[in-house]
């Protein structure tokens, strides 16, 4: 389908360009992480979403193969920074 795009937020687009990444690039979880702090930040917080927040909070980490190579198809996954996993707010499914 030539021309079928999906729309996505400043934001996502400036990440994506700051660290020369694809949508490819992110795993599954990672796309949520980045839309759930989008609304984070616009919803909750009543901001726009800010890149020197998101550093705070989140670290980029890529996945490489046995030779040292990046990976190119979802080797980018966003994580929790190792200082705030403790203060996270899980929650349980019953």
């Amino acid at each position: 389908l030539v021309g079928l795009g999906v729309p996505v937020h400043p934001f996502v687009r400036r990440f994506l360009h700051f660290f020369r990444l694809w949508h490819h690039d992110l795993t599954p979880h990672g796309v949520t992480h980045l839309a759930v702090f989008v609304t984070l930040c616009e919803c909750y917080l009543g901001i726009e979403p800010h890149f020197d927040l998101w550093q705070r909070i989140f670290q980029l980490s890529l996945s490489k193969d046995g030779s040292g190579s990046v990976q190119r198809i979802g080797a980018a996954a966003i994580q929790l920074r190792n200082n705030l996993k403790s203060q996270y707010q899980g929650f349980r499914i019953s």
